[in-house]
């Protein structure tokens, strides 16, 4: 992740130092209290992956990440993501996503357990913060660099494989919306002279994101989503090919 973030400030800014953030103090203060919130969930869940099926998610996870969402809403610059990157949230949030789509099999069960039930919400919590996120360049070039694409095409294959909603809403609908953007992302750079570490780190990024548009044809997403919208009945009926 560090690496990732050293290539992508070195690469955005002149000095290699993002602007001051918007909202810096409550920021920093959400982030830090993120940080130490889900240490030890994701240190146990890291040892056994399985955990995350018997161990509840911290409580305060879900609001903090609201919390964090709404004001890099209100801010929406690069240099408030700039700082949640560097502080190593955007690490901690997508490592989340990774432990917690293992009770995506459980989804569909009725009465399922409490545990099962607040990783979902904390799951909804992480993808609607990462799309928040996502509306920035240097977020997505971080998730391509960090190979985090990877993660949310799986995470996309067990949501299209058992359709969970949360509060009404369908997971893989914000999974899908941002690995959109991820394929689209242009790799990071500055308006000046590049030399040759830069276009290094260019060459990196595009091979990276060439790693992950082949994952997500030999995966069979495309199939799986095309297959989903030829259930659709109504407008979209006949529509599915393009898709």
């Amino acid at each position: 992740d560090a690496e990732a973030w050293n290539v992508i400030k070195g690469a955005s800014w002149v000095d290699g130092r993002p602007p001051p953030a918007v909202h810096r103090a409550r920021l920093s203060k959400l982030s830090s209290d993120l940080r130490r919130c889900v240490e030890r969930y994701l240190e146990v869940t890291a040892k056994e992956p399985n955990k995350a099926l018997i161990e509840a998610p911290p409580e305060r996870a879900a609001p903090l990440l609201r919390d964090l969402g709404k004001v890099l809403e209100q801010g929406r610059s690069d240099a408030d993501v700039a700082l949640v990157l560097s502080s190593g949230v955007g690490g901690v949030a997508l490592e989340l996503i990774d432990r917690l789509k293992t009770c995506l099999g459980f989804a569909g069960e009725t009465g399922k357990p409490v545990v099962i039930q607040k990783a979902l919400q904390l799951l909804l919590e992480c993808l609607k913060w990462a799309c928040v996120c996502g509306k920035q360049a240097i977020f997505r070039q971080f998730c391509v660099l960090t190979k985090r694409g990877l993660v949310l095409t799986d995470l996309a294959l067990a949501c299209l494989a058992g359709s969970p909603e949360v509060g009404g809403t369908p997971l893989e609908s914000l999974d899908l919306h941002l690995l959109a953007a991820l394929v689209k992302t242009k790799a990071p750079s500055t308006d000046r002279d590049r030399d040759a570490k830069e276009d290094k780190d260019s060459t990196s990024f595009l091979e990276r994101r060439s790693m992950l548009v082949g994952y997500l044809l030999t995966c069979g997403l495309p199939e799986k989503v095309q297959a989903r919208f030829k259930l659709v009945k109504g407008p979209m009926e006949g529509a599915a090919a393009p898709v």
